[in-house]
């Protein structure tokens, strides 16, 4: 196999065509986080975005998009936003990782949202988790009807606070596309404001970020869109939502609401009325992103498998992160388990700033 490797703003249209197949011959790739329009979108605003092109017997059989990064390590594109990783190959042919870095001059690559096939695949060192969705492939009345018979009485209580607030404080429109550039200026603002209110890294203090979000959302082909979504009380934003979609899969990203309105649940609101026009337009899934929160528990379909985790070119490096990596697991089962993982958390957050600062 030949693997060569290139800006990914030099991608040809031809090969981005071939990105686009591959895509729609695996349903395993179909997120628009793995679509060649998000990689470029983020090279339009960060430095070291490549594709490594992976060709056999003349033609291209797949694309592994990263960011190249300090001390020869590859990170997803976009690290820290984008929660989709893969090798875009067909569902046919597999490819190790590391053959991939040997070719680009890396050592190692790190996945945060890794689809659990190919890590598997891999010889590295990953943990497992899922990630929530909402099936819509058999509409949004197929939806709430199976939620009902699981038992979840969520949309039926979203619904009594969706009247209550049209009762209250005036009448409801929802807007699925929206140009409305103040509503995305609002969406950074809020999204800001609770980032530093619950002590999160405040990644909308960096300008690429912002300008990423902005690409995204200006962004409007058939193969992939960003969807700035709202939810208006009369004259007044009560929520908002940006995301991207593919043909066929829409993924929750940023959504903010207006405080006045926090009792009444706007941003649930916003995302069953999402849900309700995503279905009309033929989108098959929302994926809900990865984390623990309540209302994810409650509307979700399903999980997906996704992992975390780290491949390296080097057997001996191999070797010590297994062997580290086991000391840190025997750790947090026993007795010092709650004190190991403040170090933990803070190096993670050390992490987070080194990749939105530095990288790129």
């Amino acid at each position: 196999m030949k693997i060569s490797t290139m800006p990914a703003t030099e991608l040809t249209a031809a090969q981005r065509a071939r990105w686009s197949a591959i895509q729609r011959s695996n349903t395993a790739l179909q997120s628009p986080f793995l679509c060649p329009e998000f990689t470029l979108a983020a090279a339009t605003v960060r430095t070291g975005i490549e594709v490594a092109v992976l060709e056999a017997n003349g033609e291209i059989g797949g694309f592994l998009p990263f960011q190249r990064g300090r001390r020869r390590t590859a990170l997803p594109v976009a690290s820290g936003l984008s929660e989709w990783d893969a090798m875009i190959t067909d569902a046919s042919r597999g490819c190790d990782v590391r053959d991939v870095l040997r070719a680009c001059g890396l050592k190692s690559f790190r996945f945060d949202h890794l689809i659990t096939t190919q890590a598997q695949g891999q010889n590295g060192q990953f943990l497992f988790g899922d990630a929530p969705y909402i099936d819509l492939s058999g509409g949004f009345a197929a939806y709430t009807a199976l939620q009902r018979q699981a038992g979840s009485d969520c949309i039926v209580e979203t619904r009594r606070k969706m009247r209550k607030l049209e009762r209250e404080c005036g009448p409801l429109r929802f807007e699925l596309e929206s140009a409305d550039r103040v509503a995305f200026e609002q969406l950074l603002l809020w999204k800001a404001n609770q980032n530093r209110r619950t002590g999160l890294l405040d990644i909308f203090r960096f300008d690429w970020v912002r300008e990423l979000l902005d690409v995204v959302r200006q962004t409007h082909s058939a193969e992939f869109a960003g969807l700035l979504s709202t939810l208006h009380v009369g004259d007044e934003l009560a929520a908002v939502h940006l995301g991207p979609r593919s043909e066929s899969i829409a993924h929750l990203w940023f959504t903010a609401y207006n405080p006045r309105f926090a009792k009444y649940s706007p941003g649930i609101i916003l995302l069953l009325e999402m849900a309700r026009g995503l279905a009309e337009r033929g989108i098959q899934r929302i994926d809900l992103g990865p984390g623990p929160q309540r209302y994810k528990q409650q509307l979700k379909s399903g999980d997906l498998g996704v992992a975390r985790g780290i491949v390296d070119r080097s057997p001996a490096i191999r070797t010590v992160r297994r062997g580290w990596h086991g000391i840190r697991d025997h750790i947090r089962s026993g007795p010092l388990g709650k004190v190991a993982r403040i170090p933990a958390h803070l190096l993670f957050r050390i992490r987070q700033w080194h990749e939105f600062h530095h990288v790129g």
